[in-house]
Formats: structure tokens, C-alpha cells, sequence
């Protein structure tokens, strides 16, 4: 079978099953089926390692097999092991006038095996996509296991002796890079790197998947996913969960992602409780809250008549967890950088929307000191806060 004619073929197939391939991918795929190697791909766990492989299925009309990797994963769930109850009970059926020869060739036949996903792989005659997924979780023995697949396409069963393949699989194989793999696998795979796309590509992407999102609260999503993957998180968001939280934009009926819609639905990309701690600006169990304080701020400039976009309001929380909430002067210096982009605008709108905020114990971020701020003092004869 041969799976894409070209690298451009692979391309427009992929499209057509909902994956988005640039270039290197769709070459990397292409080559895969024409050369029959496996393509190892690897990257950060959400950039669309797994449903590479889910659209090559769909793409060709090729069957899926998976193995889901774990640690303590061994050879009886990943290639074959023997009914042994089964077996049992056509020893005792048989009695014991039969000879042992007799009795072993009769239980160890195809009508005992259980085939696991790796020799079922192998043993099909259709077109068959096998998806060894998350490999660097399993413990380095099994890489061993996976050598005679990946090389030869067979399976060597000692009491049925070899199997091999009679129309290989396209297989992928996916890693977090939580491990460094084994030179003995990476000799015998194509190798392919996905990472986070740029964001007009991940637009591409999650309108092509959410049709009804507004092309304008699509940049900002993107925007605000991009900026969250710079933070310092447990866990940096996927693709699918900006699809996700496109999705929930529709079923909420929000058509502008403001502060509070971020707020509202920040749950949908961010799954840990200090990710979404760290996405708003804020820490927990410091007294007030540093965004409410923000918005707050950013609500006054707009009132002010300065056009802040969330974006921004992003970078200015970034910037404040790298410098660290210090005086007042520090505050105004990085609102005035990350906020206030002409120089004409900076005394009078700073000074109006200054006047609605108030002071804020402000929570100590990594490698900063916890001062008492007051956010709406500006100027140069501006008496230092003290210290909390």
C-alpha cells in the first residue's frame, strides 16, 4: 500500500481528516510510508503528537491500533501472553494417557494466544496504523521489546516460533521527552519534532476546529494562550484545550475575551490551582488580590482614553512577576512600558487613572520583596511606600 504519493499529498489528505500539517510534518509522514520506517515524534505533551497518528488512520482508511505506555507496562500487555486458564482446562480434559509432547503441542496453538496490541499489529493484513503512545513512560527494558517490531516487523513467539509482518504497519511512536529515549530505537525511526505552533497557525487551527468562533476573539484567545505558555506553569496549555476553550466561548455566548472572561474561564487551560494562580497575576493567602487591582487599573486607562488590550495587560502582569512588585516607581516604570505605548499619553492618563485605584499589600513573587504598594501614586516627588 503505499500511504501518501507525495509530501504535498500527505499534506492535503492530513487536511481533509482535520490536521493541520506544515511542512517538515507532512514530509516526515510521507516519508514514513514510503521508506516503511516508524516515525518517532516527539515534543511537549498537547501539540498534536498522537492525533498525528489518529489522522494518518483517517486519512488512508488504515485501522488504529494503539499501546498506551505506562511504567510496569512488560511483554504480556504489549506483545502476547497465553491463556493460561484455557489451557489448564484442555489438560484436564485431555486426561493422562496422552503424552507430554502430545499435550504440549496441543495447548500451545493460535487457539490460546492473546494477542496484544503489538502482535495484533503485526498480524493484520489490512492497512493498520500502529500507535505506540507516551514511550518514554515505560521503564527502559521495554525499549527492548520494541527493537524486533521496529526493525524487522516480527514477533518471535518460542513456542510458535516467528511472525512476521505480511503488510507492515505505519507506526508512530510519541514521546513527551520526559526520558531520553535509546540510540537503539532513534536508529531505527524517522524522527519528528513538534512544538507549540506560532500563533497564526494555532488560529488556523482552532477556527478550523471551532467554525463559529468570531475571527477576532480567536487572535485574542491565541494571544492569551501564547502568553500563558511563557509563564512558569505546571503544565503550559495544549492545543486542545485552546480548542476546548474556544468551544466554551461559543456555549457561554462571550464574544470578547476580557479580563473577566479570562477569569470566568481560565479552568478550561489551566488545570492546576497555581497555573491559574500565576495566569491571573495573583497568589493565594497574600490579602488582596493583585488582579482585581489590575483590571481595576487597566479599566481606569481605558476610561482615560487609551486603547489597552488584554495582551498587554498580560505583559504587564509578566513583567511584574520578573521584576517583582517593588515601589511605587518600579510599578508606574513597567505600567508605563507594558501599557502606555505613547510618550504624550503617559502623565495625563496615568495621573487620571491612577486617582481610582488603591494601595494593595502586594505578595512577594519568586526572588521579589513584599512591599506595600500604592498603585495610583505617580511622579518623581512621590514619597517611597513602606515596607509591609
Amino acid at each position: 500500500m503505499t500511504w501518501f504519493s507525495s509530501p504535498d499529498d500527505a499534506s492535503a489528505r492530513l487536511y481533509e481528516a482535520g490536521y493541520l500539517a506544515d511542512l517538515p510534518t507532512a514530509t516526515t509522514a510521507y516519508l514514513a510510508g514510503a521508506l516503511e520506517k516508524p516515525l518517532l515524534v516527539e515534543g511537549p505533551a498537547g501539540v498534536g503528537k498522537t492525533e498525528l497518528a489518529k489522522a494518518v488512520a483517517r486519512s488512508t482508511g488504515a485501522e488504529l491500533i494503539r499501546l498506551q505506555c505506562y511504567e510496569g507496562l512488560d511483554e504480556a500487555r504489549a506483545l502476547y501472553e497465553w491463556n493460561y486458564k484455557k489451557q489448564l482446562l484442555r489438560i484436564r480434559a485431555s486426561g493422562s494417557d496422552r503424552a507430554r509432547s502430545e499435550t504440549h503441542d496441543d495447548i500451545f496453538t493460535d487457539e490460546f494466544l492473546l494477542t496484544r496490541p503489538l502482535l495484533t499489529a503485526i498480524r493484520r493484513e489490512e492497512p493498520t496504523v500502529l500507535l505506540i503512545d507516551e514511550v518514554d513512560k515505560t521503564d527502559v527494558e521495554v525499549e527492548g521489546l520494541l527493537l524486533e517490531v521496529l526493525s524487522d516487523f516480527q514477533v518471535t513467539i518460542p513456542e510458535l516460533g516467528t511472525v512476521s509482518a505480511t503488510r507492515r504497519p505505519f507506526v508512530v511512536l510519541t514521546s513527551n521527552a520526559t526520558r531520553e529515549l535509546s540510540e537503539a530505537v532513534k536508529r531505527r525511526c524517522l524522527y519528528l519534532h513538534l512544538d507549540y505552533p506560532d500563533a497564526e497557525r494555532e488560529r488556523e487551527i482552532v477556527t478550523s476546529q471551532v467554525p463559529g468562533l468570531d475571527d477576532a476573539v480567536a487572535k485574542q484567545l491565541v494571544d492569551v494562550v501564547a502568553r500563558l505558555r511563557e509563564l512558569e506553569l505546571k503544565k503550559a496549555p495544549s492545543i486542545a484545550e485552546s480548542v476546548d476553550w474556544a468551544r466554551t466561548l461559543i456555549a457561554l455566548e462571550i464574544d470578547n475575551l476580557d479580563e473577566e472572561a479570562v477569569r470566568r474561564t481560565l479552568g478550561v487551560v489551566l488545570k492546576h490551582a497555581s497555573d491559574q494562580t500565576r495566569g491571573q497575576g495573583t497568589e493565594t493567602g497574600a490579602g488582596m488580590t493583585l488582579l482585581d487591582t489590575h483590571i481595576g487599573f487597566v479599566e481606569a486607562l481605558r476610561s482615560a482614553g487609551l486603547s489597552v488590550s488584554l495582551a498587554e495587560g498580560l505583559d504587564a502582569i509578566d513583567a511584574m512577576r520578573h521584576i517583582g512588585w517593588g515601589d511605587r516607581d518600579v510599578v508606574r516604570t513597567v505600567y508605563a512600558a507594558t501599557l502606555v505605548k505613547k510618550q504624550a499619553q503617559r502623565s495625563p492618563s496615568m495621573r487620571s487613572s491612577t486617582s481610582t485605584t488603591r494601595g494593595w499589600s502586594a505578595p512577594a513573587w519568586p526572588g521579589s520583596r513584599s512591599r506595600r504598594v500604592a498603585c495610583g501614586t505617580t511622579g518623581p516627588r512621590s514619597r517611597r511606600s513602606r515596607r509591609s
